[in-house]
């Protein structure tokens, strides 16, 4: 698998190819028979990879949390609610409006790599990349931005492009 260092540029290298395969998907692939394939190569390349290592989406993406998911990581990191939301969780969303997350990089990402609030870290965090839910056919541009930063990703696509046959040029 691809060093998470290198993922970024083995990705722009890809672009065209990904965005070629993409919607050569939308008109040749079962949406259950695609779901399942991601599903079972999610479950393959997730058990052994060990995301702290990479971390990458951690230092990338912005993520929103709910009320309830504040006062558990608050709880666990000793903190009240209002400490807590204050020190951590406002961000300005795109449209420049604040709301509750986390700017990029997370202020929960320790320095090893791993979650300062693992045990209960955000729903959007735990269930990225997403690879393994169904509807990819209909989000495939959410898994290419997955893959920019995501060497797990990265490796499901260019696995799906040899079990579907894709031809590159």
């Amino acid at each position: 698998m691809i060093r998470p260092s290198e993922v970024a540029s083995k990705v722009k290298k890809l672009e065209d190819e990904n965005l070629r395969f993409c919607s050569w998907l939308k008109a040749h692939a079962d949406e259950e028979e695609l779901d399942a394939r991601f599903r079972t190569l999610h479950e393959k390349l997730f058990v052994d990879y060990d995301c702290c290592q990479c971390a990458n989406c951690c230092r990338e993406f912005q993520t929103k949390v709910k009320p309830r998911e504040i006062s558990a990581m608050a709880e666990q990191l000793g903190m009240t609610v209002f400490e807590f939301a204050e020190k951590y969780t406002i961000m300005i969303d795109d449209d420049g409006e604040r709301t509750r997350g986390f700017d990029a990089p997370c202020p929960m990402l320790a320095t090893d790599g791993s979650c300062r609030v693992q045990a209960c870290k955000p729903e959007e965090c735990v269930s990225f990349p997403h690879t393994d839910k169904p509807d990819r056919l209909s989000s495939m541009y959410s898994v290419l931005s997955a893959a920019s930063i995501c060497p797990v990703v990265l490796e499901i696509l260019q696995r799906l492009k040899q079990m579907y046959g894709f031809r590159r040029r």
